[in-house]
């Protein structure tokens, strides 16, 4: 064969491509790839895994809100026959946390505990007996302070702080403005501001916490199971809170019966599942009840919002300004994004002529919130299409006027410089509105019911990877 000679495929006919129907994922009904194995009780989610006879884990948790740690006794807790070990946070290597620069929890509470229900001490045991005995027989010395439950309390003049150099006990304090807010509302024909309280909510899903973790002495390798959604960045924490080589570290994620935000960051119990199981030289679970699924939380934060829209007789809306004040808990967690999203996601909606927003996320001795279900967006958006609506009312406008009123044209980059490149809202209006059956309904129905509309977004995709590879 000549060495110059460049072999080609035989070309394919010419109605090859024609004759290949064209399937679109779009519109069509998708299968979960783990349905069959769900609704048929085939799943074998954390808690069903057969591991045979594994050693009990279980947590002390601190009975006050807020206190230094003075002392830990455990010596007749690791007397015990039946105890096989026992950890404390000074059995860690380093804090955690999920975003890189908030990283200030422990996996059990050292130096101060900052919530009631924080994890203080773990044992792990042959049975449940030993083990609950083994916490019971655990001294705790903690010097009590000032606790508090409100964002209004911990921000207060010469509160204690929960976190040294976090001044006013502010995790984050976003301030930005985009267009000249002043010219804004004096262009509009009606201004209204409005306050909003959003309580806390917790995660209700259906499988309660679990984790499995088996260590082997001879290899230095640690196994764990666990309930997680995230088994890299849980991979990456393992390694860094208990000092390990990440190549001597295997997650399994098994089924997981529901997430919903409470699972998207490694949380403590699973951490103190692998300490366990290294320190007793062996294999550890924990299950937790739903009451420590509430104590480790990362639901949805207490949100203040105070709310000021400027809007002209037309429906269009000339300027905003937004306070939003979260209570995030003790730890940082999603903090800093969430709060930044509450903000940031005011835009790409619609089009506004300027914008003001002041965001704070604010330490508190409660349980840590988290990344529930399109953090950060979902009060602020309740909060600004309750009150289009409002003022779309005493204009006289048709709230799906108002919404078209200030549609975006994509390609379109908004004033906080968010790119949006496509925007099928236009469209849903017009959907929705007709399958509604609004213009004939709304307003008309039976007392006690109504037909209602809002609008809403979010943004997906990440920037950063979790383990850098130097990759492009």
């Amino acid at each position: 064969m000549n060495p110059t000679t460049t072999l080609s495929p035989p070309a394919a006919p010419a109605d090859a491509h024609d004759a290949e129907p064209r399937v679109h994922s779009v519109g069509q009904r998708t299968p979960l790839i783990d349905g069959i194995e769900k609704v048929t009780g085939r799943a074998r989610y954390t808690a069903d895994l057969p591991f045979g006879e594994t050693l009990v884990g279980k947590i002390l948790r601190s009975p006050i809100a807020h206190g230094l740690i003075r002392g830990i006794d455990t010596s007749r807790a690791s007397a015990m026959p039946g105890v096989r070990a026992v950890v404390t946070g000074e059995d860690f290597a380093a804090p955690y946390g999920v975003i890189p620069i908030a990283q200030n929890e422990w996996p059990l509470a050292r130096g101060k505990v900052r919530y009631r229900g924080e994890p203080v001490v773990a044992v792990a045991a042959v049975d449940e007996a030993t083990a609950e005995a083994a916490l019971a027989a655990i001294v705790l010395d903690i010097e009590p302070l000032p606790a508090f439950f409100s964002a209004a309390d911990a921000r207060a003049p010469g509160a204690v702080l929960l976190h040294d150099k976090k001044a006013g006990n502010i995790e984050r304090d976003v301030d930005h403005t985009f267009g000249d807010l002043e010219a804004g509302f004096a262009q509009a024909d009606l201004v209204r501001e409005h306050t909003f309280h959003y309580a806390e909510v917790s995660h209700g899903q259906i499988e309660l916490n679990a984790a499995v973790a088996a260590y082997e002495p001879e290899r230095d390798r640690l196994t764990t199971h666990s309930v997680t959604q995230v088994p890299y960045y849980l991979h990456l924490t393992l390694a860094q809170c208990l000092g390990m080589d990440s190549s001597r570290i295997r997650v399994i994620k098994p089924f997981v019966g529901g997430g919903f935000g409470h699972r998207v960051e490694p949380l403590n119990f699973e951490i103190v599942t692998a300490a366990l199981a290294r320190a007793a030289g062996g294999t550890v679970r924990i299950d937790q009840s739903r009451e420590d699924s509430f104590l480790t939380h990362r639901g949805r934060p207490e949100t203040d919002i105070r709310l000021k829209i400027g809007m002209r007789k037309t429906g269009e809306i000339t300027a905003v300004d937004c306070e939003i004040v979260q209570r995030g808990g003790a730890y940082g967690g999603y903090g800093l994004v969430t709060i930044l999203y509450a903000g940031a996601l005011l835009h790409a909606l619609y089009r506004m002529g300027a914008v003001k927003y002041r965001g704070f996320r604010v330490y508190s001795n409660t349980p840590p919130c988290g990344a529930m279900r399109g953090h950060g967006a979902v009060d602020a958006r309740h909060a600004f299409e309750t009150l289009l609506d409002t003022m779309a009312e005493e204009l006289g406008l048709d709230a799906f006027a108002v919404r078209r009123a200030n549609l975006i044209t994509p390609p379109y980059r908004t004033l906080n410089d968010l790119q949006v490149s496509s925007c099928g809202l236009p469209e849903c209006l017009d959907w929705v509105e007709q399958a509604s059956g609004w213009k004939e309904r709304h307003g008309k129905l039976p007392h006690g019911r109504g037909l209602g509309m809002a609008c809403s977004h979010y943004v997906s995709g990440s920037a950063k990877p979790v383990h850098w590879s130097g990759e492009p």
